[in-house]
């Protein structure tokens, strides 16, 4: 009797183990899977390009007045320093 609890012991923690393994197996390939099929929707996602060109155009308005800004500060004399 001994002798007997002695193997089904050992195939206990056999199974144990192969279960183990076998599950941490499943637990990557579950994880793989999961990061292909977003990789797959990123992948599958169109990107739509926007259009800057009013924006550029603010710009260079904007530019242009601070540069008349800054030359009319350059023209004008501060009376506190005494230029």
């Amino acid at each position: 009797m001994k002798n007997l609890m002695d193997n089904l012991q050992k195939y206990v923690v056999l199974v144990g183990i192969i279960a183990s393994i076998g599950g941490g197996f499943y637990s990557v390939a579950t994880n793989v899977t999961t990061i292909n099929n977003r990789l797959d929707n990123l992948e599958a996602v169109e990107i739509t390009s926007v259009d800057v060109s009013p924006l550029e155009t603010k710009i260079a308005i904007l530019e242009e007045k601070v540069s008349k800004l800054e030359k009319a500060n350059d023209n004008s004399r501060n009376p506190l320093l005494g230029n």
